[in-house]
């Protein structure tokens, strides 16, 4: 949220003093004989430097934040000429006074090229600058840089002014492309006090030193201390989505900095996010909280005819969920705070924000006690581990208690979701809104932690004649499962598109499908489908593969290293039981044995048990996945279970035909 303060007593003049960088001489014509990155051959860019200059000053009343960029970027190959497309996000809200929305100045842009031996310089017209809206309070302003080829060498710099004194933008070192020198410098006085962390694993050289600083306060000087923040590094890898991986950015070498507190002495004492529990004040004072905390149910009456009595609280929450489903459409937009719940009700949608302090009024109603339970959207990024924040909240979930104090979760941006089904982009770390809903001694709550996500699979078939397999396959998904199963079949065009798409999948061809309970919300669906699947033949055996339908069957893992920890979307365990009819005249040659396979301390977990009653094979195969987090240290250990683990998925019956 923006906030605002006039200090009309003070005014900063004291400017940003040079921190020893690297220095840049202008481009000439040896900086042309590089054409391959050093740090990565494969790259399509670099970062000759990126320089980053931060400077509090004070004007009109407000403090503001100057930011200057300054960029060089050497492009190595087609793909890297993209870097000549450039984006800067800002905020901007056309119902506030100019003065309160960033500005974007002194934007200048050049491409070099080498021609016939000499550098020739291309400046950018303004006509290749345009901005465009991104939402209500956020402006994009794009610009291209012209004659950009292979060899070309870019600058670019700029001035970024915002009156969000308290936001300092997180320095990442590391973009998209492999960086040579990354340097960058904060001069902060001390009345702004910021939680700053540095993240990743990239090596750096940050500094954090005590400065004196000048103000003029009613033309008098006086002078003051600050700190300046100073982050330095260079030979940076480019950050990379190795998959299973949220947010990339996460890992990735950057300096962040949160407003906790002001403090001027005899004018202004402000605390933001010294603790949770100042978080929950700002929240509750200037978020909106408390108010919507007490909206009035507007679906009182209705309540009423769906029954609740002598439900249990979990029931009577999904109920509601159902209820409200039908009622309210999510606009698309996750927020931290809601701009107007009754006009949701009148518009019949709005942000996730409005439709969940909705539900907490039936729920409330219900006799349910319910709370906000803050996130950080996974994809972008986590909670910090050292300090209380409110800038790394980007919206809420439900949280509520049943008769037992146990804690349960929704969100009403799930269209197929229920209790405990929640989108994946909100399995995420939450602080709890109020910490006495729970017996639980926690405020901190792990929604990727959440178990019940499950795949339940059961296969009978025969052989027919032909020599392939004919039978039936029968598939209920609960939990998350069986929201993305609703979320996908909803998507697909048709019926016919599903089928198609389901026989690539499983190499067989369909007689028959249906579904059940893939309308609304709910927390499990199922399908059900005859199948004809050929099977391996050489000569007079056959080759089967107990599952029938092979769970795993890629290998994400195959890169030799890796930077990045693993995180899997969610907890689940998926199981397959399956029965084979073996024809009269086959009989078995060779039958796997039955194996168990486990990472770590049983993060992650797999067994297959197949067994042999005269005629008929069964197989019993059972995943689980138990942590969605693994550590990058641990990698190898990780490729070995996975290694083996689609080995089990590969196993092969051997069927021969009888004399």
């Amino acid at each position: 949220m923006k906030t605002g303060i006039s200090l009309m007593a003070l005014l900063l003049t004291g400017s940003l003093c040079a921190h020893a960088q690297k220095k840049f001489a202008k481009v000439d014509v040896a900086d042309f004989k590089t054409t391959v990155c050093a740090i990565d051959s494969s790259a399509a860019a670099e970062y000759i430097y990126r320089i980053g200059e931060t400077e509090y000053y004070y004007a009109e009343g407000h403090f503001y934040i100057k930011t200057e960029l300054k960029t060089r970027i050497r492009v190595l190959k087609d793909d890297g000429k993209d870097a000549a497309n450039v984006a800067i996000r800002y905020y901007y809200n056309s119902k506030r006074p100019v003065t309160e929305n960033d500005r974007i100045q002194n934007l200048s842009a050049t491409a070099y090229n080498l021609v016939d031996g000499k550098v020739v310089k291309t400046s950018m017209p303004s006509k290749y600058v345009f901005k465009e809206t991104v939402n209500e309070n956020s402006e994009r302003m794009k610009f291209s840089i012209p004659d950009v080829k292979v060899g070309t060498i870019i600058e670019y710099k700029y001035t970024h002014i915002s009156e969000g004194y308290h936001n300092i933008d997180t320095w990442y070192s590391q973009q998209e492309y492999p960086v040579q020198y990354s340097f960058y410098t904060v001069t902060i006085p001390q009345y702004f006090k910021f939680h700053i962390e540095e993240k990743g694993f990239q090596h750096s050289n940050t500094t954090r030193k005590p400065v004196d600083m000048v103000f003029n306060v009613q033309g008098n000087v006086l002078k003051t201390a600050g700190e300046r923040v100073t982050t330095e590094a260079e030979n940076l890898k480019a950050i990379k989505d190795e998959g299973f991986v949220w947010c990339p950015k996460t890992y990735s070498h950057n300096l962040s900095f949160e407003l906790y507190g002001i403090d001027i002495p005899g004018a202004v004492y402000k605390d933001y996010t010294s603790s949770w529990n100042s978080v929950r004040k700002t929240l509750a004072e200037e978020g909106g909280y408390r108010k919507c905390l007490s909206l009035k149910n507007p679906y009182s009456e209705e309540m009423k005819q769906l029954g609740l009595d002598g439900m249990s609280a979990t029931k009577k929450a999904s109920v509601l969920f159902g209820f409200i489903q039908k009622k309210l459409k999510w606009n698309g937009d996750y927020k931290l705070v809601a701009d107007n719940p009754n006009k949701a009700v009148k518009n019949g949608k709005g942000s996730n924000a409005e439709l969940n302090f909705i539900y907490m009024s039936m729920l409330r109603e219900a006799g349910i006690t319910c709370t906000p339970l803050l996130l950080c959207l996974r994809d972008r990024g986590r909670l910090p581990v050292t300090y209380p924040s409110i800038d790394k909240l980007h919206t809420f979930v439900v949280a509520f208690s049943d008769e037992k104090g146990a804690l349960f979760f929704a969100d009403c941006s799930a269209e197929y979701g229920d209790v405990n089904v929640l989108p994946l982009n909100l399995l995420a770390e939450g602080v709890l809104y109020e910490t006495g809903i729970t017996s639980i001694d926690s405020q901190v709550f792990d929604l990727a932690a959440i178990r019940g996500h499950a795949a339940k699979t059961v296969i009978r078939c025969g052989i027919n004649p032909e020599g392939d397999l004919v039978g039936t396959k029968n598939n209920t998904c609960t939990g998350i499962l069986a929201e993305m199963f609703k979320k996908q079949y909803h998507e697909t065009e048709d019926s016919l598109a599903l089928i198609e798409k389901i026989e690539k999948w499983g190499d067989c061809k369909l007689q028959s499908y249906n579904v059940k309970n893939v309308e609304g919300t709910g927390l499990s669906s199922t399908e059900q489908y005859r199948f004809t699947k050929s099977l391996g033949k050489s000569g007079d055996r056959l080759y089967v593969n107990p599952m029938v339908f092979a769970d795993e069957r890629n290998n994400y893992f195959v890169n030799p290293t890796r930077d990045m920890p693993i995180e899997f979307s969610n907890l689940q365990n998926t199981e397959i039981k399956s029965s084979i009819l073996i024809p009269e005249d086959y009989e078995i040659e060779e039958i796997p044995a039955g194996k168990l396979l486990t990472f770590k301390d049983g993060e992650l977990e797999a067994k297959i048990d197949i067994k042999q009653q005269g005629r008929l094979i069964t197989t019993v195969y059972d995943f689980n996945v138990n942590n969605s987090f693994i550590l990058a240290a641990d990698y190898a250990e990780l490729q070995k279970f996975w290694t083996e683990l689609l080995d089990i998925n590969s196993l092969k019956i051997v069927l021969k035909k009888k004399a």
